[in-house]
């Protein structure tokens, strides 16, 4: 019974003791038994300190306090050694704070870069990214602190840790694939995960080569195994998907730096397919279908089979699926083009919707003073219809769903005038209309041979004596010379010995160039591409030029905003006015001369009577003169 008071009376005096130091009127020194002794207060017993091959500069602090009964902390001295193994390696010395406390900054990895921090922009603390008073070494090391008194009365205390400066290790890998285990492919992403000390992911990749073959440099800890997982990401090569069939696990060994035997990943291929429908009334039979890859413009055709059509196979990416409106056009219909992601999904569906028209359509061209056809221009009927834009290899344009009456159209293109044209479509008759621009003063004319290039006075361009650097806006002509001519813009150098071409480059919205004829050889950075007669050229496209057919059907798709970039620029002259005003108001040239005949009927029926009481009243007055 005894023993049972004596074992309570001390759990209660121990309470009370926590309790005291809890609330601050004992201190953690004042609960010691030696009244001389140094703390530890970090580093933690065991800790490991990791610093990877680009990780920052970085520095901790060895911290703690003293017990100085009887003695004034201030004329302690601290002593702190590196001890790893037998030996100290490092030593340091400092001092006591008047509180007891102190503190020495050590470095874990000097080697790494400091990143440049000035000190008011440290938020983790003023030693963080700073180099310290000592470099720990690598490995398991113990950090011991000896306090020592002016009578050379001594207290110590140690913590072992250990620093883990990693490596890097080269790991070999061979891609094949998953049905012909003796075919490398090749261009597809590996890459290798791994969590370090269970609390920092890591991630490295690396491409395979034309032998299926990848070396991925991973990063292996110094002080314990790393663990890696292997995989293939879906990956698209030249228009093929290729996905992970499995993955290998490897353990690598403290500080291992090459890895000898390699690990093997198969893969699966996937070609792109677009399964699709037509719907609408009056289906055409055997309807063409286009399928435009994106941004690129390379097309693929096929047409439908009863109400069905499909693309297989087809290199994934994104494709626009369009159908020839103007052909549609003749028969009453129309339809929407369909945007199709195969990177999202590899086998599409998709259905185009044709629609009944109704109206009249009206086709026509777009030309120069002197007969040439501008490949650059918009036309839009006033009061009835969407702009519409000309097509670049022949400045033609079709109208659709036009009503039977008189309506206005008017055209604008760079460089030139904008100009209205009343169409007389009452009898419903359609006829082909021809519009023809003036120059503004602005645009010049620059010689190339025989010929001659157009450079609008809207277009950003910067004329040299061996160049033509366009920023932005419209170039085109035709022409031939020995000395090719360079037309130099933001993205591609051109360089055309003769021909015909037109060129855009709108910053941030498109950059073609369309050859109608000729040849034309185009460079960039890192490629040159030859582009022969009937072909043209996205030179915004990222992953590189790509010559492609000219064709009506695809330039139109690819424009899916016709919308005029341009204002309205009215000639000036009076006579341009005159006739433009009367246009746009939907006056024809015969309804102004019938007005002007009616006006000059009906005023004579006024005035001629008027004129003959003048002469009457006059003769009277004469005659009744004396």
């Amino acid at each position: 019974m005894a023993s049972k008071r004596r074992r309570a009376k001390r759990i209660l005096w121990l309470v009370c003791l926590l309790t005291a130091v809890m609330n601050g009127r004992i201190s953690p020194t004042a609960a010691q038994d030696d009244p001389f002794a140094v703390h530890l207060e970090w580093p933690n017993e065991g800790e490991t300190f990791y610093a990877g091959p680009t990780s920052l500069l970085y520095s901790i602090p060895i911290k703690g306090w003293v017990d100085a009964a009887g003695h004034d902390p201030a004329a302690i001295t601290l002593y702190l050694d590196i001890v790893q193994g037998d030996a100290v390696v490092d030593e340091l010395t400092g001092l006591v704070q008047p509180d007891g406390t102190f503190e020495l900054i050590v470095t874990v990895n000097p080697d790494g870069s400091d990143g440049k921090f000035p000190a008011e922009h440290l938020t983790c603390g003023y030693y963080c990214h700073l180099p310290g008073n000592l470099n720990l070494p690598g490995g398991p090391i113990t950090v011991r602190v000896t306090a020592v008194t002016p009578d050379n009365e001594q207290a110590q205390t140690e913590r072992h840790i250990t620093v883990d400066r990693s490596v890097y290790t080269a790991v070999p890998i061979t891609v094949l694939l998953a049905d012909n285990l003796e075919q490398p492919v090749a261009g597809v992403k590996v890459n290798a995960s791994t969590w370090l000390y269970m609390w920092r992911s890591r991630s490295f990749s690396g491409a395979s080569d034309a032998q299926g073959r990848a070396l991925i440099r991973t990063e292996a800890l110094t002080a314990a195994p790393t663990a890696y997982t292997f995989r293939v990401e879906p990956t698209v090569v030249d228009g093929i998907l290729y996905e992970g069939v499995t993955t290998a696990d490897l353990t690598l060994a403290p500080g291992e730096t090459a890895v000898s035997t390699p690990l093997t990943l198969t893969v699966k291929a996937h070609t792109g397919q677009i399964a699709g429908t037509i719907s609408g009334a009056n289906t055409p039979a055997a309807l063409p279908i286009w399928a435009i890859r994106l941004p690129s413009g390379e097309s693929y055709q096929t047409v439908t089979d009863e109400d069905s059509f499909a693309f297989v196979p087809l290199p994934i990416d994104q494709y626009l699926l369009a159908v020839d409106n103007a052909a549609l056009a003749a028969g009453g219909l129309s339809g929407e083009s369909q945007a199709v992601d195969l990177f999202a999904a590899y086998e599409a569906t998709a259905q185009i919707s044709l629609v009944a028209t109704s109206g009249l359509v009206l086709n026509g061209r777009i030309q120069s003073a002197n007969g040439s056809p501008i490949p650059f221009a918009w036309v839009t009927p006033e009061q009835v219809g969407a702009t519409r834009a000309v097509l670049p290899d022949s400045g033609t344009y079709t109208l659709a769903e036009l009503p039977q009456k008189s309506i206005s159209l008017v055209a604008n293109a760079p460089g030139y005038y904008s100009q209205a044209k009343r169409v007389d479509l009452t009898s419903g008759a359609v006829p082909d209309v021809e519009i023809t621009l003036t120059a503004q003063p602005g645009t010049r004319s620059v010689t190339w041979g025989s010929g001659s290039v157009i450079v609008p006075a809207e277009s950003l361009v910067d004329l040299t004596a061996t160049k033509i650097v366009l920023e932005n806006g419209w170039l085109w002509g035709q022409g031939d010379s020995a000395q090719p001519i360079i037309i130099s813009t933001p993205t591609a150098e051109i360089s055309l010995s003769s021909g015909e071409f037109a060129l855009e480059y709108l910053p941030g919205k498109r950059a073609w160039l369309y050859l109608l004829n000729g040849r034309a050889a185009v460079r960039t950075s890192d490629t040159t591409l030859l582009l022969q007669s009937g072909q043209m050229v996205n030179l915004f496209n990222d992953a590189g030029l790509q010559a492609v057919p000219l064709q009506a059907v695809v330039i139109s798709a690819l424009r899916a905003d016709q919308s005029s970039p341009l204002s309205l620029i009215w000639e000036p002259t009076l006579k341009a006015r005159i006739r433009d005003q009367i246009a746009r108001v939907g006056i024809n040239t015969a309804q102004v001369i019938t007005f002007i005949t009616y006006f000059l009927v009906l005023s004579s029926l006024f005035i001629i009577p008027f004129v003959g009481l003048y002469w009457w009243w006059k003769s009277k007055i004469h005659l009744a003169r004396p």
